[in-house]
């Protein structure tokens, strides 16, 4: 009987355009669910209001019972569904619904929340003599007519005699005893697509992280001190992130920053903590995954250096089958790398992972590190082994051009904004190169994307292939070389 309920609310909702006479009647005094600031005064709003009616001939009702159902936000009172964002500045949003089988002395209630804290609660009896049994609400607003309503997650919920009601649908389409909209914020966003391209992750004023489906519907997730870095698991339904505490940071340094590793789920929305570090992480890229998902590498340490020391050390973690716990797994546990008294070993930049247990970085040492020794190393996570590159000593030939990097930005090309959450895959083709470019990299907001360690013959070929939600492919090509370095910035065109 359930299931048939759910089934007939959906047939409803879809309908309802069609099945409910709206009348343009004499305006009247409209409600808003917020109160404006004391120095603004309210003026009354021009609605179209639902009349009491008969339901359409032909109707089956979804319920015998009262019920709100088939919500959606718009900016005018006549709209129709298909937005669930706006600008930052929006000064007024109006809440619609359709409604059947309502009687008299019924108690309604509203509830709005505010990036999922309850904001403003409103509890009236049920108009009739103005709504009828049946029909469509669409003269609930929320409103500040001065400096707009705050950007953020909003939510509704409706209830009938402390009944709450489905006016919602959730990311897989299922009824849901909410509705959810956004406001868009004045401060930057950090934003990028899942890998199958089905979300799209944003972190919101630096610290409030959200997903949206492919209808644009958000769901706050997570609210943070600082969300500095983000990345999704190769299964698109887990993201991971780093939230910053800079309460200790010493001024013009990255020293005292204290940073936790977290990850959640998108479709159940449990967080979990995963690491807490007494300093910071990812500093110079934030977290690479390995293509399976299952490891994560980055950067621990605050990058503080003198003549002989370096706060910056590899680490990398083992997520968990159930994806709620991680192991740690420190640089100083893997075996092979040289080792000093007086000396540390620091990876000069990101690396890069080659395979699902194998990451390609570069590594330094400061003092008595035999300089020697020091290169593009193999970190093998499986068992635990460090080695230098089996040809990175290897001599060179003629042609040969060194180690360096294949790098650059992603860009709009109408608005030359960044593009986050680009993925550009690399093919390097070459005769004598020990080490090619290979796999994916993800850009961030910044758009920057880096293939690191990659050696570099005149007579080489790189490949560069790029894919971000809502834009055309591009691929970029480059034949001979003349330098170890490759900076392509590449220009996507939005798709019509």
């Amino acid at each position: 009987m359930k299931k048939l309920f759910v089934f007939l609310l959906i047939v409803a909702y879809l309908i309802s355009g069609c099945s409910f006479n709206v009348e343009v009647i004499t305006p009247a005094p409209g409600q808003s669910d917020i109160t404006p600031p004391a120095n603004v005064v309210a003026s009354p709003i021009a609605t179209i209001s639902a009349t009491a009616e008969l339901p359409p001939v032909g109707f089956t009702p979804v319920s015998s019972d009262p019920v709100f159902f088939g919500a959606y936000v718009a900016l005018e009172q006549d709209s129709a569904p298909g937005r669930s964002a706006f600008p930052a500045g929006t000064k007024q949003v109006f809440g619609i619904w359709n409604y059947q089988n309502m009687q008299e002395g019924l108690t309604i209630k509203r509830e709005w929340y505010l990036d999922g804290k309850l904001w403003l609660t409103r509890e009236e009896p049920w108009d009739f003599a103005r709504y009828g049994a049946f029909g469509i609400i669409r003269d609930i607003s929320i409103y500040d007519f001065e400096v707009g309503l705050p950007s953020g997650i909003y939510q509704l919920r409706l209830y009938i005699n402390d009944v709450i009601q489905p006016i919602g649908f959730s990311f897989v389409n299922q009824l849901e005893n909410q509705m959810n909209f956004e406001i868009l914020p004045i401060e930057s966003v950090t934003e990028a697509a899942s890998p199958n391209f089905l979300w799209d992750a944003v972190v919101l004023g630096g610290n409030r992280l959200i997903v949206r489906d492919t209808n644009g519907i958000p769901s706050v997730l997570f609210a943070g001190l600082e969300i500095p870095y983000f990345t999704w698991l190769s299964d698109s339904q887990h993201l991971l992130f780093v939230d910053r505490d800079r309460s200790g940071q010493q001024a013009g340094t990255s020293i005292g920053i204290r940073d936790t590793l977290w990850i959640v789920d998108i479709l159940t929305q449990e967080t979990h903590l995963l690491y807490k570090s007494e300093t910071a992480l990812g500093e110079r890229g934030g977290l690479s995954v390995s293509p399976d998902g299952r490891y994560v590498a980055s950067v621990e340490g605050s990058g503080y250096g003198d003549a002989c020391i370096v706060d910056s050390k590899l680490i990398f973690f083992e997520v968990a089958s159930d994806y709620k716990n991680a192991k740690a797994i420190k640089q100083e546990k893997f075996t092979g790398i040289p080792a000093s008294v007086d000396g540390v070993v620091y990876p000069v930049r990101d690396g890069i992972w080659q395979n699902n247990t194998q990451y390609l970085v570069t590594l330094d040492g400061t003092c008595s590190v035999d300089k020697s020794k020091m290169g593009p190393y193999l970190f093998n996570v499986s068992n635990l082994t460090a080695a230098k590159s089996s040809s990175s000593s290897s001599p060179l030939i003629a042609g040969d051009l060194g180690w360096g990097t294949i790098h650059g930005m992603i860009l709009d090309s109408v608005t030359h904004a960044p593009v986050g959450g680009a993925i550009v895959s690399c093919e390097h083709h070459s005769y004598t190169s020990p080490v090619t470019c290979s796999g994916t990299a993800t850009t961030k907001a910044d758009g920057i994307y880096i293939f690191d360690t990659v050696f570099f013959h005149d007579t080489d070929t790189v490949k560069l292939a790029v894919q971000a939600n809502g834009y055309q492919e591009f691929e970029y090509t480059q034949n001979f070389f003349s330098r170890n370095d490759l900076e392509a910035n590449i220009s996507v065109t939005r798709l019509p």
